[in-house]
C-alpha cells in the first residue's frame, strides 16, 4: 500500500498520465505520459513536494506525534523491557502509514524501510489483543521481535536479513523459539510481498547481474571504503545527534513547530536537488542505476539518462564532470539527511544511506577503471564500478547504524549479488570499527537523546576479590 502510494503521488511531481491521472510513469504508455512544461517543471516539482511534506508533518502534528522518525529506537527500547504504549497504539499506526507515504513521495532525504518495522510492531500491538496468549508483555515482546523481522523482510525483501536485524539491533533477549517466530513471520512476509510484486518484479529490490570475481587488490580498496563508511556515518551521527537536540530546545520550538520545519525542510531539499539527474529523481532509481553495470541485458535505462553508461552499453568515460557529479550528488544528500532525520515526519535513513555510499562508490570505482585502463594494477580483469557503489552502499550504512551481519544478509538478498559476500563483510565490519572508535550507533545515539529508559548490556568486569576476604570470622 505505502510503495503504490509513493509511486504513484512522486510520479506527480514530474508529469501524469493523460490515461490516468494518478497512474505511476513506469505503468503509464509512454505517448500517454506527459511532463510537466520547461517553465512549470521546477515549480510544479517543489510545489508538490513542499505540500506533500507539510501533510505529512500536519498529521503528525495534530493526531499522532509518536508516529515521527524511524520509530526503531522506541522498538528497541519497548523489547529492551520497558511500556510505551503510544508508540505502538493504532492512532500511531493510521498516522504513520499515510504519513510515511507522503514524505516519502515529497522527496525529501528519507526513506520508508526503517519506519516499516515500526508499522509492523505498531500491527503486532493490534493483533496480540485479539489472542489472549499476547497478554503477558513477555509474550508481547516475542511477538514484536518477529515483527520487526517481517518489517524489515518487507522492506528489502530480505527475510533471512529480517531475522538477522531483529536479533542484532533491535531485540536485547531473543531466545530459540522467538527466533523461529522471526523466521516464519519474515517468510510470511516475503512470501505476501513476492505475490502481490508478481514475478514480474521479483523480490529483489536492487538486482544487479555480475559474475566477475573479485581480484585480491581490490580487497585493499574495499577496505579503504570501510574506513571512509565509517568516518562518513561517524560523522554523521555527531552532526545530526547535536542538530537534533538544538531543535529540541522549548526555545526553538516556541519559535518554528514541526510543521514549518519540515516544510522548510522539504523546501530546501527539493530546490537543492533539483540541479543535479542524480539527486532530482527518485533514490531508488538512481541506486539502481549505481549498482547496475553499463553491459548488455540491463533493464535500467536510468543509468544512461544519468551518465553513467554511454548510448551503446558502455561505461562513460571518467570524466571530471562525472566524477565531480557523483561526489555532489553524495554530499548533498548527506547534507539534506542530516537536518532530515529526526524531524517530526515518518523518517527513515536506510536509502539515504545507501544512496550516499553508492554515489562515493561509484565515484572511487570510475576512478579506479579510468586508471586500470592505463596502469593494468588490477591484472587481467575489467573493475566493475557498480560493484564498489554496493560496496560503499553497505560500508556508509554500516558506518550509520553500525550493523554488521544483518546488513551483509541484507545486501546480499538486496542485489542477488552472492558473488561479493567477502567484499560486503570487509568493509562493513571494518566501517563499524571505525565508527565505533568515534561513537555509538544512531540509534542508540537517539535513545540517549530522548531520554528513554534503556537498559545496556552487562560491561566485562574481571573480579578478583573472593567472599572469604570480606566476610568477618567468628
Amino acid at each position: 500500500l505505502i510503495e503504490v502510494a509513493v509511486n504513484r503521488l512522486s510520479s506527480i511531481r514530474f508529469g501524469w498520465c493523460k490515461s490516468q491521472f494518478f497512474a505511476p510513469q513506469r505503468m503509464c504508455a509512454h505517448d500517454d505520459w506527459a511532463f510537466w512544461g520547461h517553465g512549470t517543471a521546477f515549480f510544479a516539482n517543489v510545489g508538490l513536494g513542499t505540500l506533500m511534506a507539510f501533510c505529512s508533518a500536519l498529521l503528525v502534528f495534530l493526531f499522532a506525534r509518536a508516529a515521527s522518525g524511524s520509530g526503531i529506537p522506541e522498538v528497541k527500547t519497548i523489547l529492551n523491557g520497558f511500556v510505551m504504549p503510544d508508540v505502538v497504539s493504532l492512532r500511531t499506526l493510521l498516522v504513520k502509514i499515510p504519513g510515511l507515504a507522503l514524505s516519502v513521495a515529497a522527496g525529501m532525504s528519507l526513506g520508508k524501510e526503517g519506519p516499516l518495522v515500526h508499522v509492523a510492531v505498531c500491527w503486532a500491538q493490534l493483533f496480540s489483543g485479539i489472542f489472549p496468549q499476547f497478554s503477558n508483555e513477555a509474550k508481547r515482546r516475542e511477538l514484536f521481535s518477529a515483527a520487526a523481522a517481517a518489517g524489515v523482510s518487507t522492506a528489502f525483501g530480505a527475510p533471512l536479513g529480517g531475522v538477522l536485524f531483529s536479533l542484532e539491533e533491535v531485540s536485547s533477549i531473543f531466545p530459540a523459539k522467538t527466533l523461529l517466530r522471526s523466521f516464519t513471520a519474515a517468510v510470511s512476509a516475503a512470501l505476501m510481498l513476492s505475490v502481490i510484486r508478481g514475478s514480474s518484479q521479483g523480490l529483489t529490490l536492487f538486482s544487479v547481474q555480475y559474475d566477475k570475481p573479485v581480484q585480491s587488490i581490490e580487497l585493499v580498496f574495499f577496505a579503504l571504503m570501510g574506513v571512509a563508511g565509517g568516518l562518513i556515518g561517524a560523522g554523521f551521527n555527531k552532526v545530526n545527534v547535536a542538530w537534533s537536540s538544538i531543535r529540541m530546545r522549548p526555545g526553538f520550538r516556541t519559535r518554528i513547530n514541526g510543521v514549518t520545519e519540515v516544510t522548510l525542510i522539504a523546501l530546501v531539499t527539493l530546490v537543492s536537488s533539483w540541479p543535479l539527474m542524480f539527486t532530482r529523481l527518485l533514490s531508488t532509481d538512481v541506486i539502481h542505476a549505481l549498482f547496475e553495470s553499463c553491459g548488455p541485458g540491463g533493464g535500467n535505462q536510468i543509468r544512461t539518462y544519468i551518465g553513467l553508461c554511454s548510448e551503446d552499453t558502455d561505461y562513460a568515460p571518467a570524466t571530471a564532470s562525472l566524477l565531480l557529479s557523483l561526489f555532489a550528488g553524495g554530499l548533498i544528500r548527506l547534507l539534506q539527511m542530516t537536518i532530515t532525520f529526526g524531524t517530526a515526519c515518518p523518517a527513515g535513513l536506510f536509502v539515504p544511506s545507501l544512496f550516499i555510499g553508492a554515489c562515493f562508490g561509484r565515484c572511487v570505482g570510475n576512478i579506479i577503471r579510468g586508471l586500470n585502463e592505463h596502469y593494468a594494477f588490477v591484472p587481467g580483469a575489467s573493475v566493475e564500478p557498480g560493484i564498489y557503489a554496493m560496496v560503499g552502499a553497505a560500508a556508509v550504512l554500516g558506518g550509520v547504524c553500525r550493523v554488521t551481519i544483518s546488513l551483509v544478509a541484507i545486501m546480499l538478498e538486496l542485489t542477488g549479488g552472492m558473488t561479493y559476500i567477502v567484499p560486503f563483510m570487509l568493509a562493513v565490519l571494518i566501517a563499524k570499527i571505525v565508527g565505533d572508535a568515534l561513537n555509538e550507533g544512531i540509534y542508540d545515539l537517539y535513545i540517549v537523546l530522548k531520554g528513554y529508559p534503556f537498559l545496556q548490556e552487562d560491561v566485562d568486569v574481571t573480579f578478583d576479590e573472593r567472599c572469604c576476604d570480606i566476610m568477618e570470622t567468628r
